[in-house]
């Protein structure tokens, strides 16, 4: 669908302007908020916030370039969003999706001995890969046994019930994930 039928849409107050808009501009937005937040949630959050306002302001303002209206709201949104999360009291760490705390790749983790079957290690692999990079870094300081709840939470300023919960929710995901092809590492 054209620009053009995508705005007349808008005018109309039909909610078919918003799927129209999902389905032209989606990838592009959420590319263009994950370039400034650096975080999955985040930037699927700001799309979804710059849709709601596209909604809300496209009749008041009738933009002549609606591909960059889109785009600027996008921006502007992630950004505010950015600010959000640096501000000091929040101790956010931002960390893009490819780097590791410790500069290693995710075959370069290792588990304890025993922990892991063989087979079971490259489910484990291609799941950990799919994984942020603070989650990443909290399963496999878990995994070695390398720090204790309040130490990763340190390391990472976020607060110790986040990382429990981390564990706690990749655990289980992991878990299910193995029983469905017959390797349950955890029992």
């Amino acid at each position: 669908m054209e620009n053009k039928e995508i705005c007349l849409l808008y005018m109309d107050y039909n909610s078919l302007a918003i799927y129209e808009t999902v389905k032209k501009y989606e990838r592009r937005m959420y590319f263009e908020s994950m370039k400034i937040v650096h975080n999955h949630e985040d930037a699927e959050e700001c799309v979804n916030d710059a849709l709601l306002k596209a909604w809300e302001t496209f009749t008041k303002i009738r933009p002549d370039n609606f591909e960059a209206y889109l785009m600027r709201i996008v921006h502007n949104i992630s950004y505010n969003r950015l600010k959000y999360n640096l501000a000091q009291k929040r101790k956010f760490v931002s960390v893009g999706l490819e780097e590791d705390y410790s500069g290693e790749t995710v075959y370069d983790i290792k588990f304890n001995q025993g922990s892991v079957f063989e087979a079971a290690a490259e489910y484990v692999y291609k799941y950990l890969e799919g994984l942020s990079a603070v989650k990443r870094q909290i399963i496999k300081w878990y995994f070695e046994g390398e720090l204790s709840i309040k130490e990763m939470s340190d390391r990472l300023c976020c607060s110790e019930g986040k990382v429990k919960m981390v564990v706690h929710r990749e655990k289980k995901i992991l878990r299910s994930m193995l029983e469905k092809n017959r390797l349950n590492p955890f029992r």
